[in-house]
């Protein structure tokens, strides 16, 4: 999950083809989330209310296949050999929405899972905790910080991929450059009309302008220029703020904690 939350964002953003390194990587991941499926169908699970282990093999099958069985299913289906195969059929489609790469946003649905593993007790988290002595507070701190470094991270690559997605001539834009955050900082090549950047410098670039919109700073030298750029930025403002107020309510409890202590 850890793989799938921060490289596969990245190479969406960051990368038009997958070589063969990669797609062997990407197997392995299927198949590692193809075992769990299996193996989930032969493992037990605790009743909400009541708390009992349930062990009947036709109980733990269908409570699976009522849950998370179809959201599994999805995220290991190779799409992206669907459409390579039926191309020519596809092509109003693709050029919609870019599926030949936005397929593998697909494989984000395994972070769903995540939701699943923090209720339980047993997580890695807790255990990490337990084992090292940390204190709840302590344990927050940590949790909050690797879930503002995905989210910053999340929110990055998907500005990029958003203005990408956005072709020449595209939403009322009858330029040879696309309306876009990325042509606006001259990131458009002219000759071939293809985003041309450094992806260590585009990357900066979207985390600044992720980190000064969640921080209500807004210094607006970066900024959305077309609808659905703006649509982000809507969810990016709303998903900030309530994200930011979190964050500062939680470290102003932990350290009224640690004063009092």
């Amino acid at each position: 999950m850890i793989f799938i939350s921060l490289v596969v964002p990245y190479r969406i953003a960051f990368s038009e083809k997958d070589g063969k390194s990669w797609e062997a990587l990407y197997i392995f991941i299927d198949s590692c989330f193809g075992l769990d499926i299996l193996l989930t169908f032969n493992t037990s699970y605790t009743e909400e209310v009541t708390t009992n282990e349930i062990w009947d093999r036709k109980r733990i099958i269908l409570n699976y296949l009522e849950g998370w069985f179809w959201l599994d299913i999805i995220a290991i289906i190779p799409f992206d050999k669907f459409f390579s195969n039926s191309q020519g059929n596809l092509n109003a489609v693709a050029k919609f929405a870019r599926i030949g790469r936005l397929y593998k946003l697909i494989r984000m649905t395994r972070l769903a899972k995540l939701f699943k593993l923090l209720k339980s007790k047993n997580t890695i988290l807790t255990q990490f905790s337990t084992r090292l002595k940390i204190d709840h507070g302590q344990e927050r701190l940590i949790f909050l910080g690797f879930f503002m470094i995905f989210f910053f991270h999340m929110a990055t690559c998907f500005f990029v991929i958003i203005a990408q997605l956005i072709e020449a001539g595209d939403h009322g834009s009858t330029l040879e450059v696309p309306k876009t955050w990325l042509a606006k900082q001259g990131l458009w090549n002219k000759d071939d009309a293809t985003y041309v950047f450094h992806a260590g410098n585009t990357y900066i670039y979207a985390l600044y302008f992720t980190v000064t919109t969640v921080a209500t700073v807004g210094y607006g030298d970066i900024a959305a220029t077309n609808s659905y750029e703006r649509v982000f930025c809507i969810m990016l403002m709303l998903i900030g703020v309530m994200l930011f107020t979190f964050v500062s309510g939680a470290l102003s409890s932990i350290l009224s904690n640690y004063d009092n202590q």
